[in-house]
């Protein structure tokens, strides 16, 4: 068996997406790989049930900036320490600094995985951000990775142009999800079923993502509308306070309700009321290179959904009869879809029933992380433990 080390920079305990790396290490380890994710935490280290991922936690200075540094010299140093000629690590862009001195002082395998854009500058430290572990990384380390994976083709496609790269060898694995997970947790909660039409946000909470706009919207909504909806917001994030002071403004505290963050073994039980999901990200570059997981994971619940009519969804459910799409994303785009998909709910769900099949037959991780094993089988032939760095 082989060691794949994952290097993920994020404290992992807050982390709204684990499903990646538990999903995905799962699939690995079925396919002969020892896999390790290196990561830093926030408060407590999250500890997976039911997964054979093993995660190897590291202190840090739990400061903006100082954070990812001082995780940075701790993973490294460790890597220096435990890893063999035949393992493979698998970094993102950012972490392209601790693959160049790893190069230096140790014979191993490096694999890039890349699987976004920087999508979050807003003021100075994000643009320092993007230049240090995006642009520079990238511009300069580029050639050091052995092997090379992306989330989609138009996000290669995106870094080629950006970069004035040519990848030649390289494998596309999408996000996904595991309908067995959600299938299973949903029989395991008893809870009272609304008497609202429930619309659920389940994600990261940012400026960009058009969570405002439906928060706009549903304000305009008329009364009888108002009073029968509820929107659900199940995340966390850094524009999460200025959007609970925008549903105070506009007065719709009884229809918003923020549940924070969630744990991803216990997301289903706060799923059982949902009448319809929503996806309101708005048409920018960064979106339409994605493949966003939140959605793989809606359609693993049986309910409709509404979409903004962007690359990313397109891609995924264009012509399925339990997809609203809105006709942009304008605050009244999202009015007269909230409108119709609470008019048509029960034609909605019915069309819904057959989600399962679409979802198991393309987006299951085991289908997505099978590519990945594969890929590496072929590029590194031998047995394998793999690591996975987070910061």
């Amino acid at each position: 068996m082989r060691n794949i080390y994952w290097i993920d920079s994020d404290r992992f305990d807050t982390k709204l997406d684990k499903s990646t790396w538990l999903e995905t290490g799962e699939v690995l380890a079925g396919e002969n790989f020892s896999v390790t994710l290196l990561c830093g935490f926030s408060k407590k280290k999250y500890i997976p049930s039911g997964y054979r991922l093993k995660i190897k936690y590291f202190k840090s200075i739990d400061v903006p900036f100082l954070f990812r540094y001082s995780l940075f010299i701790n993973i490294f140093f460790w890597l220096i320490r435990n890893i063999r000629q035949d393992d493979i690590i698998i970094v993102s862009p950012q972490d392209l600094w601790i693959a160049f001195f790893l190069k230096l002082l140790k014979k191993c395998n490096l694999h890039l995985d890349i699987r976004t854009v920087p999508v979050e500058i807003y003021n100075i430290i994000d643009r320092i951000d993007y230049l240090l572990f995006w642009k520079i990384p990238l511009t300069l380390f580029h050639k050091i990775p052995d092997s090379f994976s992306f989330i989609t083709e138009l996000l290669r496609q995106s870094v080629e142009q950006e970069f004035c790269l040519r990848f030649q060898d390289f494998v596309i694995w999408h996000s996904g999800v595991n309908t067995r997970h959600f299938k299973r947790l949903e029989k395991d909660f008893a809870e009272q079923q609304s008497n609202k039409f429930v619309i659920t946000y389940l994600g990261v909470i940012a400026k960009n993502r058009g969570i405002n706009l439906v928060l706009e919207a549903l304000s305009i909504l008329k009364k009888n509308y108002q009073e029968n909806i509820v929107f659900q917001v199940i995340g966390n994030g850094a524009d999460l306070a200025n959007l609970k002071s925008i549903t105070s403004a506009l007065k719709i505290n009884k229809t918003v309700n923020f549940k924070g963050y969630i744990p991803y073994e216990f997301i289903p039980k706060h799923l059982r009321n949902t009448g319809c999901f929503i996806c309101p990200l708005p048409n920018r570059p960064e979106w339409n290179v994605s493949s966003p997981i939140k959605v793989f994971e809606y359609l693993a619940c049986k309910k409709p959904i509404i979409l903004t009519p962007i690359a990313a969804h397109k891609n995924i459910v264009e012509n399925e009869d339990f997809i609203v799409w809105t006709d942009g994303d304008k605050i009244e785009d999202f009015v007269r879809a909230i409108e119709y998909a609470y008019e048509n709910c029960n034609i909605l769900t019915e069309a819904a029933k057959k989600i399962p099949d679409v979802v198991r037959k393309n987006y299951e991780w085991r289908v997505q992380g099978k590519r990945l094993a594969d890929y590496l089988k072929r590029k590194y032939h031998a047995s394998t433990t793999i690591y996975y760095l987070s910061l």
